[in-house]
């Protein structure tokens, strides 16, 4: 009977989950409502809070989610091994422009909107992780500067990314990495040079 009562609970999540990426397609976050999200997912409000609780939380697993995949490929293609001077940022924008190209309408929905901040922060995150993960090991930084460190690089490339999606047609995915390769390893004096 668990079994039957697991698909069933799956069953409910992925209704609530496809219906929500329907909506954040046709609104901003801000002006999609429990009743109405229930109502398309052919729930009713209980059944709703009976996964989550809140529709920030839905969002917040919606972003996880597509972090995690990303993520995923990325480990999975060596991108966290090594040292600093092997930041593969081809890699990391080719998975990245992959993986946000599967789902194209709702991920450039989640990183062109300011309602949807959740996933650009993981993707800033991301970058950060790895960053700190392969200079902790070449800079002598203590943790207060090297998270200041990584936040900024951080930052930056999910800016660069996060405007280069939104209208790449401007410039390709081997360029926008030159461009963040030459930022993150020789800052402005590389592009001045």
């Amino acid at each position: 009977m668990a079994k039957k009562n697991d698909r069933r609970v799956e069953r409910t999540r992925n209704a609530i989950i496809s219906t929500f990426k329907e909506m954040i397609i046709e609104k901003d976050f801000k002006d999609i409502t429990i009743k109405e999200l229930a109502e398309r997912a052919n729930i009713n409000r209980k059944t709703f809070y009976l996964h989550y609780q809140s529709m920030d939380e839905i969002l917040f697993d919606l972003s996880l989610d597509l972090s995690d995949h990303i993520f995923e490929i990325l480990q999975k293609q060596g991108f966290f091994d090594g040292d600093v001077y092997h930041l593969d940022i081809d890699m990391l924008v080719n998975s990245l422009n992959d993986c946000l190209t599967n789902d194209f309408t709702i991920t450039k929905r989640l990183i062109s909107s300011d309602s949807y901040h959740f996933f650009i922060r993981n993707i800033k995150d991301l970058f950060k992780e790895a960053f700190i993960r392969k200079i902790k090991k070449e800079v002598p930084l203590d943790e207060y500067k090297m998270n200041l460190v990584g936040d900024y690089i951080g930052s930056g490339v999910a800016k660069i990314l996060k405007d280069w999606f939104n209208d790449q047609g401007n410039m390709s995915a081997h360029d926008i990495s030159t461009l963040i390769s030459t930022l993150v390893f020789n800052g402005v004096n590389g592009l001045l040079n």
